[in-house]
């Protein structure tokens, strides 16, 4: 993750949307990173980060991970554990990221409507008015659990894959998460990441949220995954669609 992390470091500064917010305004996406590294650097960013992703938070939400999923899922003895790719399979992984994404939409909306979560917890990740990979989990740790962790769990609770995909699809949220903060959008990452499938948030729907929800309530565009959740509960930005600035 490290090395992924300072990879992507580069690239943040050359590439995608910059997203600003009413204060400032960047002519480009390097002015827009700069501008938000010198409040929190790279390096603090990181830290962050890393506590959030291998901290004792992400310990104890495995804990409970293996004993809810022992308890959804039991594995029989005579189940054979070889995970094979099957038409169900594929079926359990699109499942997953359907179900991950409605919890999450309410574990995100509720920390912009509530006034204690939205000052004491999601207000330090909404700091960074323009996203970047190495700003995807800097977050507060309760923050994460809300709007990261126990989606995921509840997601699994209620499709019971097998643990292989659950594993997998873990994966893939993490990645895609990371992806929604990148500001990066071509075609091949979209292939990627799935984004050419019907109803899939784009970086814009996300990149929307930080430009113009950076406050409590009557925020917009809460899901990550697939934008018609916000439609269906009418927190849809209209302004996404728009936001293509790339960097001249």
């Amino acid at each position: 993750a490290i090395i992924a992390l300072n990879i992507m470091k580069p690239i943040e500064y050359k590439s995608g949307y910059h997203a600003g917010n009413d204060d400032f305004k960047p002519k480009n996406r390097a002015d827009a990173v700069t501008q938000v590294r010198a409040k929190y650097s790279f390096a603090a960013q990181l830290k962050n980060s890393m506590w959030n992703l291998l901290g004792p938070n992400q310990v104890v939400s495995a804990i409970i991970m293996y004993f809810c999923m022992k308890w959804a899922r039991p594995v029989a003895p005579e189940e054979d554990l070889v995970f094979t790719v099957s038409a169900y399979s594929l079926w359990e992984f699109f499942l997953l990221f359907f179900v991950n994404d409605f919890f999450l939409y309410w574990g995100h909306r509720i920390q912009h409507q509530v006034k204690t979560l939205w000052e004491n917890w999601h207000s330090f990740h909404h700091q960074i008015g323009t996203p970047t990979p190495v700003s995807t989990i800097f977050i507060n740790e309760w923050d994460a659990t809300l709007q990261g962790g126990m989606p995921i769990l509840l997601a699994g609770m209620v499709v019971r894959p097998h643990p292989a995909m659950l594993a997998i699809f873990t994966a893939a949220r993490l990645a895609e998460n990371a992806f929604n903060h990148s500001g990066l959008d071509n075609l091949c990452i979209n292939i990627l990441a799935l984004r050419i499938l019907p109803f899939r948030a784009g970086i814009d729907h996300h990149d929307a949220h930080h430009q113009f929800s950076n406050y409590g309530p009557n925020a917009k565009n809460f899901a990550e995954s697939f934008w018609f959740w916000d439609w269906i509960f009418g927190t849809l930005s209209p302004v996404a669609t728009k936001l293509r600035k790339k960097v001249q």
